[in-house]
């Protein structure tokens, strides 16, 4: 594994949420010594815990979720960006993983837009690849204002994948004036103990984006996933832009929606993100023969026998774009 500290931005982020820090003057990358302007010299170390994954400390404290959004696999060989591949089937996963992604986040059902995954697929994924994996954490199709009961199962579903050592969740919550439920982002948090956390597409459905931001960097997240309030990145990357360049490395903004190498050609320039988000899928034709059409076992515009499934060489085009991006 590779430590990508190369900028002042990619150190910052993720100790800014342990320590004030100020200014960073020097780094290496075999041991990372990091001098902070008024702070005291830290030490980060590096050691291999019992899943093979690089862990970081710094004065004791384990500070590797957040270090992590600039570990990179070096055998992906991309360098200071992140390419996320999200993924409902083992097939998917690992053709993402073949393909060079950078990690994965890990869904149920997304031709509904992803619902909680099964802790059995993350098992059967983990038989396969020690890949970075992402939870997502929602637990049904439609908005993001949740019951109590929902948040239960939340916190619920948080808690299993903690303890089966996935490496970040992927949540959102909204109040029904269109605003962060504050509250509730701060009990799933709580429960993810340690864990990184990622803002989902919930964010492109509040009222204010940039409230949103800000509360979010307060939260402690690590990671927007966003559209820029529109239905594609594309469409919406002059928000994208405006976030990057609000956050001032506070926290990682991810493009996500309708992403490919086409798009990311187009908008790291518009832009200047270092992280993406797609699906990278194909429609593969079901095995089926017998086919009842006269009977929708889903949604009727959904066909029971198109097969949506992550392509390797979509996933690997997109990393050529980022490795040949300066």
């Amino acid at each position: 594994l590779v430590f990508n500290v190369r900028t002042e931005e990619m150190v910052l982020t993720p100790f800014r949420k342990f320590f004030n820090l100020n200014e960073v003057w020097e780094t290496s990358t075999e041991v990372v010594e990091v001098k902070i302007k008024y702070c005291k010299i830290f030490e980060v170390s590096e050691k291999m815990d019992d899943r093979g994954m690089a862990r970081a400390l710094i004065g004791g404290r384990d500070i590797s979720t957040g270090l992590q959004m600039y570990v990179i696999a070096a055998n992906n060989g991309v360098k200071n960006y992140i390419l996320e591949c999200c993924v409902d089937s083992v097939e998917s996963a690992l053709n993402a993983v073949k393909g060079g992604a950078s990690r994965l986040e890990l869904c149920g059902n997304l031709p509904i837009g992803g619902t909680t995954p099964g802790i059995p697929l993350y098992h059967q994924i983990r038989k396969e690849s020690d890949v970075r994996i992402h939870a997502l954490i929602r637990p049904r199709f439609g908005d993001f204002c949740y019951s109590s009961y929902e948040l239960e199962i939340m916190r619920e579903e948080i808690r299993m994948f903690r303890e089966e050592k996935a490496q970040a969740v992927v949540i959102g919550v909204l109040n029904a004036d269109g605003n962060l439920n504050i509250s509730a982002m701060e009990m799933l948090i709580q429960e993810a103990d340690g864990m990184d956390v990622t803002l989902h597409r919930a964010f492109d459905m509040c009222r204010d984006p940039f409230r949103t931001m800000e509360e979010a960097i307060a939260l402690g997240v690590n990671t927007i996933l966003t559209s820029g309030q529109q239905q594609s990145c594309w469409e919406g990357r002059e928000l994208i832009r405006c976030l990057i360049e609000e956050a001032r490395g506070r926290i990682d903004i991810m493009a996500g929606g309708g992403v490919g190498s086409e798009v990311i050609k187009k908008l790291r320039p518009v832009t200047g993100g270092t992280s993406y988000h797609m699906s990278g899928k194909v429609t593969l034709d079901s095995p089926m023969r017998y086919r009842k059409k006269e009977v929708s076992m889903g949604l009727p515009s959904l066909s029971e026998y198109d097969i949506w499934q992550t392509s390797e060489e979509n996933v690997r085009r997109a990393v050529e774009v980022l490795k040949g991006i300066e």
